[in-house]
């Protein structure tokens, strides 16, 4: 009787440190997750911080006015819209 016991205590004890290897790996695992959020989070916000940068330097008219220049751009002149009598795009 007294071997059945013991073997069952043994058993328990055996179930119960599988149960917290088990508990411990997820519980790594969730922090390397977390780990890896929070990097991911950190390398968003520098993107965003650069980008809101990029929108401010452009956002400066004088900035805007280099690119058009070098891009080739011109004032638009007056503009003049044709306008047809009656309903021409219904036909």
């Amino acid at each position: 009787m007294l071997g059945i016991t013991n073997l069952g205590l043994a058993v328990a004890a055996a179930l119960l440190l599988l149960y917290y290897v088990m508990q411990v790996n997820v519980l790594a695992a969730a922090t390397w997750e977390v780990r890896d959020a929070r990097q991911q989070l950190a390398a968003l916000r520098e993107d965003r911080d650069t980008i809101a940068a990029h929108i401010a330097e452009l956002d400066d008219r004088s900035v805007l006015q280099e690119l058009a220049d070098a891009a080739g751009l011109v004032p638009a002149g007056t503009v003049v819209y044709l306008v047809e009598p009656g309903a021409v795009a219904a036909r």
